[in-house]
């Protein structure tokens, strides 16, 4: 389910944008040809008084509004949109990032994209693409954009799409992640597990991203109202990885009071703890349940619970939005909050009245 998509049709992949009056419609309306419509809207000369009335008086009465995109492809514009993203070697954001350039790939949109490793470095692409006027829209990925940022780029004319966060005044698509917290949370209790850990991404560019505390916080939520809590020792943050997360892992595993089930707050970070979990002779799931978040390709492969976010469809409605922000001049701007669910497999799936009955009796 998706809300705040308004009122939007997809059809083949893309928004159906409605019957809005061409260049073609103008033409035939003032009885000229398409290339005298294409030289008064651009304000060149060798057009006739007398046409070039013609012509303004079929836009009045047509309400024709050239589209910014058509003008730009009629010129070879390759810098139309610009998408800056943090860590584009990373699955989640390749799997954004690929359906969103499939998207605008099907208008002829070619995309340029700036990878990102601090703060720094976006706010320098942030004012470097504010200030030279060079592109038409831009998408961000992941990563705050602040409401100064966001006021220049609307004053220097560029559309601002949002992808997994939340930008006020712009298009933005993205998820709860706090209510995915909360779906862990609920699992792990459901499935019997009372000693929950946390594993989740430092920001080490210092992004200032939200989604790790989101989830942390969502967890939290579901332990304490079904009666459990989360201990501070069993919240660990490290870089990014698969091998970083193990050794957290490996941390909480033989700790003196080591957790039942480990909650790592990406597909990737996972992996790390399963491995931790072989390496120490640690059962999946009858002594640990573990769980991860994205719901990438090798969660089912290697049998991992995890929280689904429609990585992919996120894409493709970003890359629907720009081309109506591109189409429509007055296209306004819209919140879509997508779905998430929890897919439950073996590294979660002990039943827990099996679990109490094998419990040693005190």
């Amino acid at each position: 389910m998706l809300t705040g998509f308004g009122s939007a049709s997809r059809s083949g992949g893309l928004v159906d944008l409605g019957h809005r009056a061409t260049i073609e419609d103008v033409a035939a309306r003032a009885g000229v040809g398409v290339g005298t419509v294409s030289r008064v809207l651009n304000q060149q000369k060798h057009v006739s008084r007398v046409m070039r009335e013609k012509v303004e008086v079929a836009i009045a009465e047509l309400n024709y509004r050239p589209s910014r995109l058509a003008r730009a492809l009629s010129k070879g514009g390759s810098d139309i949109v610009s998408i800056v993203a943090p860590y584009i070697t990373r699955p989640s954001v390749v799997a954004r990032i690929d359906s969103c350039l499939a998207g605008l790939n099907r208008v002829g949109i070619v995309a340029s994209l700036f990878g990102v490793f601090n703060r720094a470095q976006f706010d320098q692409v942030i004012d470097t693409l504010s200030d030279r006027h060079s592109t038409m829209a831009l998408v961000v990925v992941s990563i705050p954009v602040t409401d100064a940022q966001a006021r220049g780029l609307r004053s220097a004319n560029v559309n601002l799409v949002g992808l997994d966060i939340d930008v006020a005044g712009s298009d933005s698509v993205f998820v709860d992640n706090i209510h995915g917290g909360e779906i862990v949370g609920t699992h792990l209790l459901s499935r019997g597990y009372h000693q929950i850990g946390f594993i989740g991404d430092a920001d080490s560019g210092k992004f200032q991203f939200t989604s790790t505390d989101a989830r942390l916080c969502g967890l939290r939520s579901a332990l304490r109202q079904g009666g459990s809590s989360l201990e501070i020792g069993h919240i660990k943050l490290c870089e990014h990885g698969t091998s970083q997360a193990k050794e957290c892992a490996m941390e909480l595993l033989t700790s003196n009071r080591p957790p039942d089930a480990i909650f790592a707050s990406s597909d990737t970070g996972a992996l790390g703890v399963l491995s931790a979990a072989n390496e120490l002779g640690v059962r999946v799931p009858e002594d640990l349940g573990v769980v991860g978040f994205d719901n990438l390709e090798m969660a089912a492969v290697v049998g991992l619970s995890s929280v689904l976010q429609p990585l992919s469809l996120s894409g493709e409605i970003v890359a629907e939005r720009l081309i109506r922000q591109l189409t429509q001049s007055d296209a306004h701007p819209v919140h879509t909050m997508l779905d998430l669910e929890l897919v439950e497999r073996t590294s979660t799936s002990r039943v827990p009245n099996l679990v109490r009955q094998l419990q040693p009796t005190t």
